[in-house]
């Protein structure tokens, strides 16, 4: 929990066994990130090999992934990135 004491300084309610001044200078505070482990990778899920039938009869191999829903869309050197969930 914080609570702002003057402009500038924050009261932090800390764990009872650290024994520190409790009012903390903005300059020493940061916002919580939301990523725990920031360089940690979550890696991909395994690919889905589905046989395709082209226009023409001829059969293809078509790599796919299962998505549960597109996140966000962005634009990355000129290409279509989908973050998808």
């Amino acid at each position: 929990m914080i609570v702002p004491i003057r402009r500038r300084s924050y009261k932090l309610k800390l764990p009872s066994l650290i024994k520190i001044f409790d009012t903390f200078h903005t300059s020493l505070l940061r916002p919580i990130a939301n990523d725990l482990l920031p360089k940690q990778r979550i890696p991909p899920p395994p690919l889905i090999i589905v046989e395709r039938e082209g226009e023409h009869g001829e059969i293809t191999l078509a790599k796919e992934h299962e998505v549960d829903a597109v996140v966000d869309l962005r634009r990355v050197r000129r290409k279509l990135v989908y973050i998808v969930k």
